[in-house]
């Protein structure tokens, strides 16, 4: 007894077989393939030269430092405090 032709048409093919299809007209590929990479790199350069640029706005000024230790909770004055991320990120 023979598959149903559903079967047939959903059994595996050769990678080869797969492909073919694509690779019978080339320039029908390349044409395709040159749209979508100039499509990205537009896409690129445009947001690269149209998205807002970010401006830093001085808001103030620091005049004192105060640090608050876990134990006591009372803050201490400090003169500086010359790091703003871990230590172990030194790199």
């Amino acid at each position: 007894m023979r598959g149903s032709p559903k079967s047939e048409r959903t059994s595996k093919m050769e990678p080869r077989e797969a492909v073919k299809p694509w690779t019978q007209n080339r320039s029908t590929l390349l044409l395709v393939g040159g749209a979508a990479a100039a499509v990205a790199v537009a896409l690129g350069v445009g947001y690269k030269y149209l998205r807002k640029s970010e401006t830093h706005v001085r808001v103030g000024v620091v005049s004192q430092l105060l640090v608050h230790p876990l134990k006591s909770g009372k803050a201490a004055s400090v003169p500086f405090a010359d790091r703003c991320h871990p230590p172990w990120a030194d790199g």
